[in-house]
């Protein structure tokens, strides 16, 4: 039950990451008049926020480097 919830408030975070790195790009954008550019790199950016939040997952759970 306490890994669900330590899980769930990883997720919860990750979210949370990824909306403020939204918001903040999306301004971004907005003032250089380039939304396509910011669009693309908040998906990037995102993505990269992602892999990240997956890899620190796996290593508190002791999965990296066990394959």
């Amino acid at each position: 039950m306490k890994k669900t919830g330590k899980r769930r408030s990883m997720l919860q975070c990750g979210i949370l990451t990824l909306f403020t790195g939204m918001v903040l790009f999306s301004s971004i954008s907005v003032v250089n008049e380039n939304l396509w550019k910011g669009f693309t790199l908040n998906l990037g950016l995102g993505f990269f926020l992602f892999e990240i939040s997956e890899l620190v997952k796996h290593y508190k759970m002791g999965k990296v480097g066990d394959d």
